[in-house]
């Protein structure tokens, strides 16, 4: 079996969710207020990472295009608007470009020492629920099953208080 067909839209979608819970759930656990974990970091970069890949795969494009665009946070984001998802806002952007030097070159996994400065976990967390959001319409109807995306924002809008205007 290639890879291309045991990796779907639908699959890459839903590891990016659950990441964001994860990430969601560490944050909830974690009792220091100033700053949330790398662990948490990771995960909730990761699921950003799959959200926006599950928008590309969902759009036709192969796990090899997937491969050329790589860990990077905005090439990802870059190649899912490229490809008609909607662009995050300003804000999120803003996120997104001042964690994305980390978390491309692996710092929330090997220690890397120094001084760094991170975004609020809160716009992360955001980022990755609305891209979710954003991309089901075409993960569903990547997978055959256009009316499933009732169902895959009903979970984030239960989990995350997501509205369809968001």
């Amino acid at each position: 079996m290639a890879d291309d067909d045991r990796t779907t839209a639908f699959g890459v979608w839903r590891f990016g969710r659950d990441y964001l819970k994860a990430a969601h759930t560490l944050d909830d656990a974690d009792t220091n207020a100033w700053v949330a974990s790398n662990v948490t970091h990771q995960c909730v970069c990761q699921g950003i990472e799959l959200a926006f890949k599950s928008y590309v795969l969902a759009k036709g494009k192969t796990l090899n295009d997937l491969r050329s665009i790589g860990h990077s946070l905005v090439k990802c984001m870059n190649a899912a608007v490229d490809l008609g998802l909607p662009k995050p806002s300003a804000e999120y952007r803003a996120a997104l470009d001042m964690i994305d030097r980390y978390y491309k070159d692996h710092e929330f996994r090997y220690i890397v020492t120094g001084m760094k400065e991170y975004p609020a976990l809160g716009a992360l967390l955001a980022v990755c629920a609305k891209t979710l959001y954003d991309a089901a319409p075409d993960v569903a109807s990547a997978m055959g099953e256009p009316k499933m995306v009732g169902r895959m924002r009903l979970d984030l809008s239960a989990d995350f208080g997501l509205t369809p205007s968001e």
